[in-house]
């Protein structure tokens, strides 16, 4: 291993004392190398500091010019670039090929748009001490999103302006932290900053937040719908400007060009699913099927059997809010019986919505995607992706 500068090994110490939650962090989920040029492209120069999401690389000589807080400032700042997920998001739109704003991806106003959300966030936390050519804009908070920044960026050359570092996209996304990888950083980087006895509210707030997030359940399906739809080249078109607000923030496809593919939708009618829930899922899924707008929906109610023997075919996403006048049911729970009915009746779909409160017959893998949404607390389906519905008491 190459000997750190003497600047490197200050920068580091101080932040241990100064700043433990950052100094933790890093040394956990990054490897800290110096080097003037780019690690997997010697070729290209590396002017300041950067990372890609798993290495924190610094010019000693960019070091050398700082002071000792500019130095702890520059850490907690590639330090939040990890924990906020911003290297998984570049990646993302750099694979896509366009950014926030349906246009070419630029990795200069990315890098500017988070910038000017973490330097927002330090500043509340008065974090050491400002470098030169720090990005700010007193329009811009820490609880802005940086796709919705990156929209409201101008477009800029690519080298312009984009404060003092830059951001690498992965090589290999695979060796990218995942959210429990971040989480349990996150936890053991709190209790040392609590150790040192000193917590700031505003710190406090970002750990509660990246430990237990607030998601609302339907914007999870929102980001899972997405998820399997986008798989299929020939049917996802470009994402629209809608947010949905749940990490890694995923835009919805838009309306234009070729929609996403049939779709179906199973219903849970045993009993247990109530009037109130069943409206307030009807009333979620219209409005995500009014983003997605798939070519087809089939829905049906389940308990032990296809209620009527009817699987309802809507062309129309407006039809799914029709659907609570045709519910019925209500004996014991097999959730694998619209599976079943859908290849029975030759009916191939993209993936598979199923409502219920999860005492159930979950059968087994169908290899088709689906979403389970599931009513009851600590009940998680085996196979599929599970999102548990939070259903607001009626007022």
């Amino acid at each position: 291993m190459a000997e750190r500068s003497a600047e490197l090994v200050e920068a580091v110490s101080a932040t241990l004392v100064q700043q433990p939650f950052f100094a933790v962090l890093m040394c956990d989920m990054l490897t800290i190398e110096e080097s003037e040029s780019i690690v997997t492209d010697p070729n290209r120069p590396n002017p300041t500091a950067y990372t890609d999401g798993t290495r924190l690389v610094f010019n000693p000589k960019f070091l050398k010019k700082l002071t000792v807080k500019e130095r702890i400032y520059v850490i907690a700042h590639e330090v939040c670039h990890v924990i906020f997920q911003h290297p998984q998001r570049m990646r993302m739109y750099a694979d896509l090929g366009y950014g926030p704003d349906l246009n070419d991806f630029k990795p200069g106003k990315f890098n500017r748009a988070a910038d000017y959300i973490i330097n927002a966030y330090l500043n509340e936390l008065k974090v050491g001490d400002q470098p030169m050519d720090t990005l700010l804009n007193g329009q811009i908070s820490s609880a802005d999103l940086v796709d919705e920044v990156y929209l409201k960026l101008p477009d800029e050359p690519e080298d312009k302006n984009n404060g003092w570092d830059h951001h690498e996209v992965a090589a290999d996304p695979s060796k990218l932290p995942d959210k429990g990888t971040i989480q349990r950083a996150v936890a053991a980087a709190a209790a040392a900053q609590k150790a040192s006895g000193r917590m700031p509210a505003g710190l406090q707030r970002l750990v509660d937040e990246i430990l237990e997030p607030q998601v609302n359940w339907a914007q999870h399906l929102r980001s899972a719908i997405v998820t399997f739809a986008g798989n299929n080249e020939q049917t996802w078109c470009r994402p629209n400007r809608r947010r949905i607000a749940v990490a890694p923030h995923v835009y919805m496809p838009g309306r234009a060009g070729t929609r996403s593919e049939a779709v179906s939708l199973e219903i849970d009618t045993s009993g247990s699913i109530s009037d109130h829930e069943l409206n307030v899922f009807l009333s979620e899924a219209h409005g995500i099927m009014s983003d997605v707008q798939p070519e087809k929906i089939y829905a049906g109610y389940v308990d032990s059997a296809l209620f009527n023997d009817e699987i309802h075919e809507i062309d129309d996403v407006n039809g799914v809010l029709d659907l609570k006048s045709k519910a019925g049911g209500g004996g014991g729970t097999d959730m694998t019986i619209m599976h079943q009915e859908l290849v029975k009746r030759g009916i191939t779909v993209a993936y598979e919505i199923i409502l219920t409160d999860g005492v159930c017959n979950f059968g087994t893998d169908t290899g088709v995607p689906t979403i389970w949404c599931i009513t009851s607390e600590g009940i998680t389906a085996p196979w599929g992706v599970s999102v548990h519905v939070k259903i607001p008491e009626r007022k």
